[in-house]
């Protein structure tokens, strides 16, 4: 990859807002995600988009009730990292996402599993106060834990899916998205 003195700046700020975005989801449980994303980012999370910063702030709020006992210990684990500058001020990225979870103890699972595999996809811009924040966020899960004896992993069954947890969107919609291409030298 070759990038610009200022592309390489703006690409380590991007990786900053990659990973503050993961810390938000396990240190906070996205409470403050806010700060994070856009005023009219498109935000989708369980196969439902969300339109602007304050529905996904209203997501993550409403999110804790789920928890009754409080939410579990999460961790969202980034590699795989790639960014596509669309211009000077904003860029495609893609990476893939391990998340861990200590809520599929309850099914067997010990907390150190993998509970799915994400490819994500986003898109950033850089805001008038010079901040770079997600604009558009989708995954698809493309491979998730299934317990049982032994657990194992299974590819993610589109059809079948029907939990409210499990709900993504299609692999057509999701690949319709913009992918960042590699630069070359």
């Amino acid at each position: 990859a070759k990038f610009t003195m200022e592309e390489t700046m703006a690409w380590v700020a991007i990786q900053q807002l990659i990973n503050e975005w993961g810390a938000e989801l396990d240190a906070n449980n996205g409470l403050n995600i806010g700060d994070l994303v856009t005023e009219d980012c498109a935000y989708t999370v369980r196969g439902i988009e969300r339109k602007s910063r304050d529905e996904v702030k209203a997501f993550y709020a409403g999110r804790l009730a789920e928890f009754p006992d409080g939410p579990p210990v999460q961790r969202h684990a980034q590699t795989n990292l790639v960014v596509n500058f669309t211009s000077t001020d904003a860029a495609n990225i893609a990476f893939t996402l391990i998340y861990f979870t200590t809520a599929i103890v309850a099914a067997g699972a010990s907390e150190a599993d993998p509970c799915a595999v994400a490819d994500v996809k986003m898109q950033a811009r850089r805001c008038d106060d010079g901040h770079w924040r997600i604009s558009m966020m989708d995954s698809v899960q493309s491979l998730v834990r299934k317990f049982g004896e032994p657990p194992n992993w299974v590819e993610r069954d589109f059809a079948a899916c029907t939990k409210a947890a499990c709900k993504s969107p299609s692999p057509e919609r999701f690949n319709a998205l913009p992918m960042p291409m590699a630069t070359s030298a």
